[in-house]
């Protein structure tokens, strides 16, 4: 069963566990919705449908 971090820990505890893990070297990947997670995540890769129905790629920061 898989839950999502703010299920674990609360949506305000999230941001301090992802910069736990940043700090001692790990990684996570966060697949959210919810403003107070993407806002603290400093690389970030989105999906858009184009106008000829494929998908594309966007990274931002």
């Amino acid at each position: 069963m898989t839950k999502d971090m703010s299920e674990i820990f609360g949506v305000g505890a999230a941001p301090y566990v992802l910069e736990s893990l940043r700090r001692s070297g790990r990684t996570g990947c966060v697949i959210s919705h919810i403003d107070q997670l993407t806002g603290c995540i400093p690389v970030r890769t989105g999906l858009t449908k184009t106008s000829t129905g494929t998908s594309g790629i966007q990274k931002a920061g």
